[in-house]
């Protein structure tokens, strides 16, 4: 049985964010930041150690999304707030003459670092490039490593003229979708990614299209590629304006 977030917790949370410009969908709550910088946080019950994770996320209003990354049930926010502390997690190990044991951080605990360092931090993801460094340094907090696989950073990459990171990014999702089957590491040449599309001519076609894109540099397509997908999404915010 999963034990209920305590209801101060809950209100102190919701007063935090609230005072902060962020509005709730659920236990969730939304922010757009700077230029086109979505921003949310969420406690989420995690079964390992049966705790509550204060998470936050970041993504692009350029973007691609869906209406349930929206939504009360939206799994954007997939950092740990402790990630701020250079912890992957609200778990954490301890050593102990030899022995070891697991400490964890209390809702109390992760929501003080939210208040102390988290808003301020969230402030200063107001720009594109500062959202892909953002993620970037969660990721290697939370992984060890730049993960590439991850669609949330394509549009950012073309918004910010990156067009080799954006083709990394697009190899890597259509790379790990191969598992076994995979051919070349990532980053991909032309003929790595001609081959792709030889094999899978009806797979992935509009990550290939956008791959077409960067490699015949059509900036004009481009761009409107990534004002469709804000307006689309600008749309869809309209919660926001509570």
């Amino acid at each position: 049985m999963v034990n209920r977030l305590d209801s101060t917790i809950k209100k102190n949370m919701h007063n935090l964010c609230r005072e902060h410009g962020f509005v709730s969908r659920g236990q969730v709550f939304f922010r757009l930041h700077g230029d086109a910088v979505l921003q949310a946080i969420s406690f989420r019950y995690e079964h390992t150690f049966s705790h509550y994770a204060l998470n936050i996320g970041l993504m692009s209003l350029f973007s691609e999304m869906d209406d349930v990354l929206l939504s009360s049930q939206s799994t954007l926010p997939r950092y740990s707030i402790c990630c701020l502390d250079n912890c992957p997690t609200a778990v954490s190990v301890v050593r102990n003459n030899g022995l070891v044991s697991f400490k964890v951080r209390s809702p109390e605990e992760q929501l003080l670092l939210l208040s102390k360092y988290g808003f301020e931090w969230l402030d200063g993801v107001a720009t594109q490039l500062e959202l892909l460094n953002a993620i970037d340094y969660l990721d290697r907090v939370s992984y060890k490593s730049k993960i590439w696989n991850n669609r949330l950073k394509l549009a950012p990459f073309l918004a910010v003229g990156d067009y080799n990171s954006a083709d990394r990014v697009i190899a890597s999702i259509l790379d790990q979708q191969l598992g076994p089957q995979s051919f070349s590491t990532p980053p991909w040449t032309e003929e790595d990614f001609l081959y792709y599309s030889t094999i899978f001519p009806n797979k992935n076609t509009k990550l290939l299209c956008l791959h077409e894109l960067i490699a015949n540099k059509k900036d004009n397509a481009i761009k409107a590629y990534l004002d469709k997908e804000y307006h689309l999404n600008t749309d869809r915010l309209h919660f926001l304006e509570q």
